[in-house]
């Protein structure tokens, strides 16, 4: 039907040129709909029949942020929900979206990183060879973003580097081991107040990144990694 909409508009627009051609509101319906199933729906109901439509409307650039702000709140419903997305093809559309330089595009996409790599590790091997970790690494270095978006960053990079040679190898080459170190001595608690949780995974995503790996763990060392992780032993939170 709505490809039949757009069809029809054919034989007015080849009589007059001058005729401007509607534009179908198909996709919009789709995003509505959705999000009403958003509001309502849950594990236990019937999955959303919108959800392969909205991974297509994520290559639409007029409806890319409405269509990841409701995709990342579908994932936060749960493990079920980020199955669901894996299921029906999520990554290859994600992954596409990496180029964009968009900050809150950033944001939300960092955000679905991290649901996707919470429930399956295993997306770090293409997330690695098309360059993505380079891209959560400048939005880990990023100081306009808050600590929380941040933090998230610091996990998706942990989980890439976990396990996995070529994702310390590419994520090192990156700089990821300055980066987190440089961002741990400016959070140092006596210079000033910081978010635990980025602490943490800073700290986490570093000892990930140099474990079992000699040359990353040399870097480390020349980089006066004792020296900075030593006023962390008196952080009032131990993690």
């Amino acid at each position: 039907m709505a490809a039949e909409s757009c069809l029809s508009q054919l034989p007015s627009l080849v009589e007059d040129p001058s005729i401007e051609f509607e534009s179908s509101p198909f996709f919009t319906e789709q995003l509505t709909a959705f999000e009403v199933w958003l509001d309502h729906g849950s594990e236990h109901k019937k999955p959303p029949e919108q959800l392969p439509i909205v991974l297509q409307v994520l290559l639409s650039q007029c409806h890319r942020f409405r269509a990841l702000v409701l995709l990342g709140r579908f994932l936060d419903m749960g493990p079920w929900a980020v199955d669901l997305a894996l299921s029906v093809g999520i990554f290859p559309y994600i992954l596409k979206l990496l180029p964009t330089t968009t900050p809150e595009l950033r944001q939300i996409l960092v955000f679905i990183w991290t649901k996707l790599l919470a429930l399956d590790k295993s997306c770090q091997v293409d997330l690695v060879k098309d360059g993505g970790h380079a891209y959560v690494i400048r939005f880990l270095d990023n100081p306009e973003a808050y600590p929380e978006q941040r933090a998230m960053a610091a996990f998706v990079l942990a989980v890439i580097v976990d396990g996995h040679r070529r994702g310390q190898e590419a994520c090192i080459k990156a700089g990821l081991i300055h980066v987190c170190l440089r961002l741990l001595k400016i959070s140092n608690p006596h210079d000033a107040p910081t978010e635990p949780l980025f602490l943490q995974w800073l700290s986490l995503c570093l000892g990930k990144v140099w474990e079992d790996f000699t040359e990353a763990q040399l870097i480390g060392l020349e980089a006066n990694a004792p020296a900075i992780f030593y006023p962390l032993l008196s952080e009032p939170q131990p993690r």
